[in-house]
């Protein structure tokens, strides 16, 4: 069990959670959720006991081994890739380092033998004798194939780099596990291996995501981080946004309920609290009111805030909208291999007016490089890309940093698409996506990932794209912002083509899917993939 004990945690003037006593109990695990800057990831770091809070403590049982996702992605950079998962265990690892020392001597002192027979019990009861077999089958699951595993890390990808972390935390199997947004980076089978992994745990799981799916799939219950504290629902995403709203609306009514009846007492203590033979019956309605303004609840607004997602079209799509023939793309060989990377070869697609596209696949088997050459910013070594006549694209890349310039404002970056339009104009798709007033006119360099999304969104919709191009859009937006975008793309009147891990979306959107795989493509419907 892991026990908050009046927990409370400032930074500067703003307050994280105030006097919190909370319990997660073994068995079960717990989505966290909450707006962003809520303190979602710092109170995961206070139970990992890597930042401490101002006042209170966390206490869990003894030799209690904890998993922690680590954020550090070059920490083990010159370790291996193996080894970097079994370092998961540090008593384990330390003792495996100690034995390879001592052995390295060649002869052994009578206390270095003794020491060996200790070391020798320390590996067996964290069964490490089979290590490299358990670290191996977990990197497997997230896709690391056994080429790769005696690399060292620094020649993986950021993204691969974390599945290791994720391997990593998962190897000592913990009695208690905190994974912060451990979806990631993944794509869907490597997500749906890790549900299968967390369904099958008996310890304590904590798990902050955006991805409703991944919380549906996982949790039993929801803690949620919201006005500086922390309210449990039992159940999965979908019952705690069930459970919230019913409760919201029945104090609300209650309230109501209540307010009414007290103007009922207020008219009546003020018709008569001046009238001799009714004043017993006032001062007995007087106290009564005084009772009920006790019962009525205060509600305290949410911190979370609903971006206004809205994509028109300027112009409707005519009879035709892609073919793609025969189009095949390779690189040249990477730094340190010897064989180009082909991608794609003799690639066709073909969809029509209506059609919502998405694409799945393993990182870095060419999904985003499809979606460039689609929009023009890749040329394909062969083939043909034909658009409609009457198409107009509007693309979300995935790399913001990119897209977004830095030295600039949101307001000034908006202004240089539509230099004619007006400044309520603009500015009101910046409000549109939670930017007021000065944040308007902050530097992009000082925005976060979920902030950069949303100055992208705004173009976005300020385009009229009658088809929308989508590269991973809902990464590092919160879960408010995603069920937001999700509703306003299903009344999107135009087609979609667009990359995600996030299953909900996809089976909400899509009606054909593209799935690539290193061996090749294939293009079904929604119902044939199976999802």
């Amino acid at each position: 069990m892991i026990s908050l004990n009046d927990l409370t945690m400032r930074f500067g003037s703003k307050i994280l959670f105030e006097n919190i006593t909370a319990r997660f109990n073994p068995g079960f695990t717990y989505g966290i959720i909450g707006a962003n800057g809520s303190g979602k990831t710092t109170l995961l770091k206070i139970i990992a006991g890597v930042i401490e809070p101002d006042k209170g403590t966390v206490t869990f049982g003894k030799n209690l081994k904890l998993g922690y996702l680590k954020q550090d992605h070059f920490q083990y950079d010159e370790q291996t890739i193996l080894n970097t998962v079994i370092q998961g265990n540090k008593e384990l690892w330390d003792a495996m380092l100690e034995k390879e020392e001592i052995y390295a001597r060649g002869s052994f002192t009578d206390s270095e033998n003794d020491r060996l027979g200790e070391l020798e019990m320390i590996v067996a009861e964290n069964d490490g004798y089979d290590a490299e077999v358990r670290a191996a089958t977990l990197l497997e699951g997230l896709g690391i194939g056994a080429k790769l595993h005696h690399d060292n890390m620094k020649t993986l990808a950021g993204g691969y780099k974390v599945r290791v972390l994720l391997a990593q935390c998962l190897f000592p199997n913990p009695e208690i596990l905190l994974l912060d947004e451990p979806t990631n980076n993944l794509d869907v089978h490597s997500i749906r291996w890790l549900e299968n992994v967390i369904k099958r745990r008996e310890g304590i799981t904590l798990i902050v995501s955006h991805d409703r799916h991944f919380l549906n799939s996982t949790c039993s219950h929801i803690a949620d981080v919201d006005c500086n504290t922390i309210r449990f629902y039992t159940g999965d995403y979908d019952y705690y946004v069930a459970a919230s709203t019913l409760a919201s609306e029945q104090k609300e009514l209650a309230n109501m309920k209540i307010e009414k009846r007290k103007s009922e007492l207020e008219a009546f203590v003020a018709r008569f609290s001046a009238n001799a033979s009714k004043s017993s019956q006032a001062s007995s309605r007087q106290k009564l009111l005084e009772k009920l303004e006790q019962q009525i609840e205060e509600i305290v607004p949410s911190k979370r805030l609903f971006p206004k997602f809205m994509f028109k079209q300027n112009k409707p799509l005519g009879k035709q909208l892609l073919q793609v023939e025969g189009i095949s793309k390779t690189f040249p060989p990477l730094e340190g291999e010897t064989q180009p990377k082909t991608l794609y070869s003799n690639l066709h697609l073909h969809l029509s007016p209506g059609d919502r596209l998405a694409i799945l696949g393993q990182n870095g088997v060419g999904k985003t490089t499809l979606l460039k050459m689609l929009v023009g910013e890749l040329t394909p070594d062969a083939g043909k890309i034909t658009w409609g006549v009457s198409t107009k694209l509007g693309y979300f890349p995935q790399d913001h940093k990119e897209a977004l310039p830095r030295g600039t404002t949101p307001y000034k970056w908006l202004e240089s698409f539509a230099p004619q339009e007006t400044n309520e104009y603009l500015r009101g798709f910046l409000g549109r996506m939670l930017f007021r007033g000065p944040e308007q006119d902050k530097l992009t360099d000082a925005l976060s990932g979920g902030e950069r999304a949303r100055v992208l969104f705004a173009k976005l919709m300020m385009d009229g794209a009658n088809v929308l191009i989508l590269d991973e859009p809902t990464n590092h937006l919160d879960l408010e912002s995603i069920t937001a975008l999700n509703d306003a793309l299903k009344l999107f009147p135009g087609s979609l083509i667009f990359v995600s891990h996030d299953l909900d979306f996809i089976n909400s959107l899509a009606n054909r899917i593209l799935e690539i795989t290193p061996e090749g493509h294939r293009f079904m419907d929604l119902a044939e993939a199976n999802l």
